[in-house]
């Protein structure tokens, strides 16, 4: 959920009061056309809408309605590219388009070809209990394709923290296992969530559809958008416990496989990938000296004890 998620290196602690002030300036046109969009789009609907429902105008009355749905969750999808995810409504408006564009065609090409932005939407706007069906409806292709698997294995952590029934640890773990063998290096991601959503800014991620499977740009995709969904679950450390753990089960191909078409998301994957094991190393470092410490201590209360004695 690319809304949630940090941007990438260095942020903005140099910038001017000026600076500040011209970016305040464009958000407020950002905003405004935003609005404008909005308005726009409520107005083709109702006229929409008010076409016949129950003639034999009924079909133009569909077209008409798919016509704006459609146009909606593309002017959506180019406003929050835009608007860096500062707009959170826009999710919101995006998801009423594509819910539409499903009870009205659910069987048409272009439910099927926004259904993967439809899963993540629906996730990045807590709808998991929708995005399940919608999922469960895909059957084998949600145990093949890493967008669906891993967004599978998203829904099951939802349930599983949420207690919900026949949800357990177990069947999480399973979903994980499944979506694993489609991308390992969106596991690599999750395991190490604060490091990767602060290395990497999702605004430059590659686009979701038409990435090949398996590969870094293909889970620079993914967590670009559902990246923030995992984090609100991971306050405990669920996420990066339950995948970091299968993680090591299973044998990471490395050097990552790449598209190979640019250096530019595998140079981003593994510069992220070498802090993160450096903050690791320095955490089990800090853990050593801890311990230690802590031995030591230990030792000398025995022997003021013993000497006291």
């Amino acid at each position: 959920m690319g809304k949630r998620a940090s941007g990438g290196r260095g942020g903005r602690s140099g910038q001017t009061d000026t600076g500040r002030q011209v970016g305040k300036q464009q958000a407020s046109k950002v905003s405004a056309r935003g609005q404008m969009q909005r308005a726009r789009l409520q107005r083709a609907l109702a006229k929409a809408e008010a076409l016949p429902a129950d003639s034999e105008d009924s079909e133009a009355r569909t077209s008409a309605l798919m016509a704006v749905h459609e146009d909606g969750a593309k002017t959506y999808k180019e406003f929050a590219s835009v608007a860096h995810g500062g707009e959170e409504w826009v999710q919101a408006e995006r998801l009423k388009h594509l819910s539409a564009i499903y009870k009205l065609k659910p069987a048409g090409d272009t439910a099927k070809g926004l259904r993967e932005d439809y899963v993540l939407t629906l996730l990045d706007e807590g709808e998991a209990a929708q995005a399940r069906k919608v999922l469960e409806e895909l059957g084998e292709e949600t145990k093949t394709k890493a967008v669906y698997a891993w967004s599978m294995a998203l829904v099951e952590l939802v349930a599983w923290k949420g207690e919900e029934e026949g949800a357990s640890e177990e069947v999480c773990i399973a979903a994980v296992e499944v979506a694993l063998a489609t991308n390992q290096y969106i596991g690599i991601f999750l395991s190490n969530l604060d490091c990767y959503t602060r290395e990497i800014d999702p605004s430059n991620a590659p686009a979701v559809q038409a990435r090949v499977g398996g590969t870094v740009e293909e889970c620079l995709a993914y967590t670009a958008v559902a990246a923030g969904c995992w984090m609100d679950f991971d306050k405990d450390g669920s996420v990066t416990k339950v995948v970091g753990e299968r993680l090591e089960s299973i044998d990471v191909i490395w050097p990552p496989t790449s598209e190979g078409k640019t250096e530019k998301f595998l140079r981003q994957f593994s510069e992220a990938t070498e802090v993160a094991e450096k903050e690791a190393d320095d955490d089990e470092a800090d853990e050593g000296e801890a311990d230690a410490e802590e031995a030591d201590d230990e030792q000398g209360a025995s022997k003021k004890s013993k000497s006291d004695k």
